[in-house]
């Protein structure tokens, strides 16, 4: 299934992908999801009353901020479109991301 994923990752990147690969993309995809949709669920139920139980409010908030910071950096280095263009050619500003938490995951464009 990784392999596949590179593969059309590629294509995509290039801005290359024919219908069928649309569509094995598509399956591919639908086929991560059903795997770690359960996984997730499974990880909050045992970790979510540890938190709760464990953590400050102060402690969670920080958490969580971390936990966000962590996925801009991820989608960054993906060079994730922003949600907002339309275009498909904007990206995410690190700027935006690392100082501006009011326009996190916009392009310089959208703020």
């Amino acid at each position: 299934m990784s392999a596949v994923l590179g593969e059309l990752r590629g294509k995509v990147d290039a801005r290359e992908l024919p219908p069928a690969d649309q569509s094995e993309l598509r399956r591919v995809l639908y086929g991560l999801h059903v795997l770690v949709k359960p996984h997730v669920k499974k990880e909050e139920d045992a970790y979510l009353p540890l938190l709760d139980a464990r953590l400050t409010p102060e402690q969670a908030g920080e958490m969580f901020e971390r936990m966000e910071s962590a996925a801009a950096a991820a989608k960054r280095q993906a060079g994730t479109p922003c949600r907002n263009d339309r275009s498909g050619q904007a990206r995410l500003d690190e700027s935006a991301l690392d100082h501006d938490r009011a326009a996190a995951g916009k392009c310089q464009a959208c703020r």
